[in-house]
């Protein structure tokens, strides 16, 4: 295949390991932006939960305000609500759990580019084989297909898209062609 070939306007690499460099790329790229927008979304909205509440605890605590009594009331009882949408958003979208999740993909997804990269310091800019080119996509492969199980199983999924028995079928079939 030729370098300049393009699929769906985009350019299509020359070979299997230039595939997958780039599929690596992509996806470090891809997790590391998700786990920073969990994360700074998970911290708000922990940040939020902890002010919105200590901000309660004085204005129901305060003394001595008679005339402003019933307005400092209604302000908590404004904050406590908030707090139970907040707390509402977070048991629905999971900004913590998808963090963790996350992050532990971006980390496969390094030590998968390291292992790549390895290989290639090794090979000192020969091409490598096949068979370890398959083995690092097969590694991909699971990875992926563990943090799509993850999401299913956080939405309440009950069992995996993809099978390991759909794994052997598909190299069988695979080796025969």
């Amino acid at each position: 295949m030729k370098p300049e070939e393009k699929f769906n306007g985009k350019n299509i690499p020359a070979t299997k390991q230039e595939f997958l460099r780039k599929e690596l790329e992509d996806l470090l790229n891809h997790y590391k932006k998700e786990r920073n927008r969990h994360k700074k979304e998970a911290m708000f909205l922990k940040i939020s939960t902890v002010a919105l509440s200590a901000s309660i605890t004085i204005l129901l605590g305060l003394k001595g305000l008679d005339q402003l009594d019933n307005w400092l009331k209604n302000i908590a009882l404004f904050l406590g609500a908030a707090i139970t949408v907040i707390n509402a958003y977070e048991a629905f979208f999971y900004p913590r759990t998808l963090w963790i999740q996350d992050t532990k993909v971006f980390t496969r997804l390094k030590d998968i580019n390291r292992q790549l990269g390895y290989i290639e310091f090794d090979k000192k800019g020969d091409a490598i084989n096949n068979d370890e080119l398959d083995k690092i996509k097969i590694r991909l492969d699971k990875v992926l297909q563990e943090s799509l199980n993850d999401w299913l199983m956080l939405r309440g999924g009950t069992e995996s898209v993809h099978k390991p028995e759909e794994d052997k079928e598909a190299n069988k079939n695979r080796d025969q062609i």
